[in-house]
C-alpha cells in the first residue's frame, strides 16, 4: 500500500530533524553571549568592535503581526526565528560573523520573545512606533510605518544596511549583496519640478536599491526587471537624519501617495524612478517574492515566503517548512548538549 505524499513529507521532515539533532549534539556549542538589547555596547569604548561599522543586516518585528498568543504557534515569530537561525548559524546561509544582524521590535513585543531572539543570535532593539492617521490596506499593516525607524542613524549607525522582511527564507548567503553595483551611494539629482516645497529637504547623497514587485505568481525566471514599482521586502539603503525626516514629512501630506500599501508606497514615491532620488535595481538573483517552484529551482538568495500561506504551491511551502524545522532541530540539539554539560558539571 502506498504512503500518501503528505505523510511521506512528514516522515522525511522528521528524519531530517533527527539527523540534524545528532549532528548538533556532536558539534561545538553555539556561543550567542555577545548578543545585546542595544547596538551601542558593540562599539562604544572598544578599540576593536565585534561588528563592522560599514554594513549590517536588519529586519523588523511587530507585536501587531502576532497570529497566536502561544509562542510556539505565532507564525511571524517562528519565521523571525528561522531567519535569525539562517543568518547566524546555518552553514549554507549564515552571514560573515563580523556583520551585525539587528531586529527592530515595537514595545508590544513580549520580553519573552525578545529574550529568545537575543539568545539565538540577534541584536534586538526596541523602537517607538510611528503613529499616523493614514488608512492602510490591512489592519496588520498598521505597524509598517514604524519600519521608517530603520533609517535613523542613531538606531542603526551603519553606512549601509540590508533590510529584509522577517518572513524571508534563504537559499544561500546574502553577504555579497553589498558588492552589487546598485548598492552604493548616489548623488541626489536636482530635476525641475520634482522637489516640493512642503516636503523636508533631500539629502545630498542617498542609497536605495531594491527590486521590482513581482506582483503575480505567473512571472517567469529570470523575472522581468523593467518595472518601476519597488517591492519593499528586500532593499539596501543608507541611514541618515535627512532621509528619515524627508520620509516623516511625507506622512503629514494627505494625498501625496496612496497609503494602502503603507511604507512600500511611501518609498516608491520618495524614490520614484523619475524623481530626484530614483531607486536603483539590484540583480534579480538576490530576492524573489510571489515565489513559484521555478523560482525555487533557480535558487535566488532569498525568498519572501510564509510557510502558512495556502496560496503558495506545495513545493514552495515545503522548502519554507524545511528551513523552519532545520532551525527547530538545531536548537533542540543545542539545548540537549547544554543539559548534558550541566549534568556533567554537577
Amino acid at each position: 500500500m502506498s504512503i500518501p505524499i503528505q505523510r511521506r513529507i512528514q516522515i522525511l521532515t522528521g528524519l531530517a530533524v533527527v539527523v540534524w539533532v545528532l549532528i548538533i549534539i556532536l558539534s561545538p556549542r553555539v556561543d550567542s553571549s555577545g548578543a545585546s538589547l542595544s547596538i551601542s555596547r558593540h562599539f562604544r569604548g572598544q578599540k576593536k568592535p565585534r561588528y563592522r561599522r560599514d554594513v549590517a543586516v536588519a529586519t523588523y518585528f511587530s507585536g501587531e503581526t502576532a497570529t497566536s498568543n502561544d509562542i510556539q504557534e505565532d507564525n511571524y515569530f517562528i519565521a523571525t526565528r528561522t531567519l535569525t537561525y539562517q543568518l547566524r548559524h546555518s552553514p549554507q546561509t549564515r552571514l560573515d560573523p563580523s556583520i551585525a544582524f539587528i531586529i527592530l521590535v515595537t514595545p508590544d513585543v513580549s520580553q519573552r520573545k525578545r529574550n529568545q531572539l537575543v539568545r539565538e543570535g540577534a541584536i534586538v532593539i526596541e523602537v517607538d512606533k510611528v503613529e499616523t492617521n493614514l488608512t492602510v490596506g490591512e489592519p496588520r499593516w498598521r505597524g509598517c510605518w514604524t519600519k521608517l525607524r530603520l533609517f535613523d542613524p542613531e538606531i542603526l549607525p551603519f553606512e549601509r544596511v540590508l533590510f529584509m522582511d522577517s518572513d524571508t527564507v534563504l537559499t544561500r548567503s546574502v553577504d555579497g549583496v553589498f558588492n552589487d553595483p546598485a548598492a552604493k551611494l548616489h548623488r541626489t539629482l536636482n530635476l525641475t519640478g520634482q522637489s516640493q516645497e512642503d516636503e523636508a529637504a533631500l539629502p545630498g547623497k542617498y542609497l536605495f536599491a531594491g527590486k521590482p514587485e513581482a506582483g503575480t505568481y505567473s512571472h517567469s525566471y529570470p523575472p522581468d526587471m523593467s518595472g518601476d514599482y519597488l517591492n519593499a521586502g528586500f532593499f539596501v539603503y543608507s541611514p541618515s537624519h535627512a532621509i528619515l525626516q524627508h520620509y516623516l514629512s511625507l506622512l503629514e501630506l494627505q494625498g501625496r501617495f496612496s497609503p494602502d500599501m503603507p511604507e512600500q508606497n511611501l518609498l516608491n514615491y520618495a524614490h520614484r524612478r523619475d524623481g530626484n532620488m530614483p531607486w536603483q535595481k539590484l540583480h534579480y538573483s538576490w530576492n524573489m517574492n510571489f515565489v513559484t517552484p521555478e523560482d525555487l529551482r533557480n535558487q535566488p538568495a532569498s525568498l519572501h515566503v510564509k510557510y502558512w500561506d495556502k496560496s503558495l504551491q506545495q513545493e514552495v511551502i515545503d522548502y519554507a517548512l524545511r528551513c523552519r524545522w532545520e532551525m527547530e532541530g538545531f536548537w533542540i540539539g543545542v539545548n540537549q548538549r547544554a543539559k548534558k554539560i550541566d549534568l556533567f558539571n554537577h
